[in-house]
């Protein structure tokens, strides 16, 4: 059923953007030029939403805990682009490497245990994110006004989550399949949409100061994007983009303490403003 709606999605932003953007003009150079690359760096705000399932039935209703904040940190990316000729055997591709680092704090609002008792409980979290991503697409319709490129993507995390009594580590890889939907407003202007369904796999927590450490089921990643993207004029851009991705994990095992980490749920809500070169 979801996998289906995204299908629905993109083909109706495929069929409004088609009847109202204009292809691009398509001068000498333009005919010629194979490739491009271009490199955006900028900084980035993301509102961060996290929650931990009451899988135990500890609590009688709403999460076991939860974090909400905004933090804010700096990202390049860098893509290459080459569109094939007609006459060629070899297909169009596109290749993006992205790198990300956030750092911040969150309210946090949770229970501590007091005897054979839960205590509600509120403080202050650090955040700080790092991460990468890959992806390799294949672009198709390349001589019209609106582009579609499938494409695949693999990334990396980690998340050092600094709470008042300990800190815990975790990290996870992602792999996902998704397509971008590109079009020219005008011949200076592009919009860009990103859809994409994936599964985080390899994730993990570590709890140095309680010895904890213990792998987290991955189950399924969501992303929904936009961004337009403004040539400026010898090869200066400026984009503006926004993303939100959520994405889920299993609980683990327990430890020979008893120790649990529950299930949870993250949802970000990334807005960016970068600035470039292309040539």
């Amino acid at each position: 059923m979801c996998r289906a709606r995204f299908m629905m999605l993109g083909l109706a932003l495929l069929q409004a953007l088609a009847a109202h953007c204009q292809p691009m003009p398509q001068s000498t150079e333009a005919a010629t030029a194979l490739s491009n690359m271009r490199l955006l760096v900028g900084p980035v705000a993301t509102a961060l939403r996290y929650e931990e399932d009451d899988a135990a039935g500890l609590i009688t209703q709403g999460p076991l805990d939860s974090e909400r904040g905004t933090i804010h940190g700096t990202q390049v990316r860098l893509r290459w682009t080459r569109l094939a000729r007609k006459d060629e055997a070899v297909p169009s591709v596109l290749f993006e490497l992205g790198l990300r680092r956030e750092k911040g704090n969150s309210a946090y609002q949770g229970y501590l245990q007091a005897g054979a008792s839960l205590q509600p409980y509120r403080a202050r979290s650090s955040e700080r994110f790092a991460g990468v991503d890959v992806r390799l697409g294949v672009p198709l319709a390349a001589d019209g006004p609106v582009k579609l490129v499938p494409y695949a993507r693999y990334g990396s995390e980690r998340w050092e989550r600094g709470l008042a009594q300990y800190s815990e580590h975790f990290h996870w890889r992602s792999s996902a399949i998704g397509a971008l939907i590109q079009a020219h407003l005008t011949p200076r202007l592009q919009v860009e949409f990103d859809l994409a369904l994936g599964r985080i796999a390899d994730a993990g927590i570590e709890v140095p100061s309680l010895n904890f450490a213990s792998h987290l089921p991955g189950r399924r990643q969501r992303q929904v994007g936009a961004s337009l993207l403004q040539a400026l004029g010898a090869g200066i851009l400026v984009q503006c983009s926004a993303l939100r991705e959520t994405h889920a994990a299993g609980q683990s095992s327990a430890d020979s303490a008893g120790i649990v980490e529950p299930p949870s749920r993250t949802r970000r809500t990334r807005l960016s403003i970068a600035f470039g070169y292309e040539y």
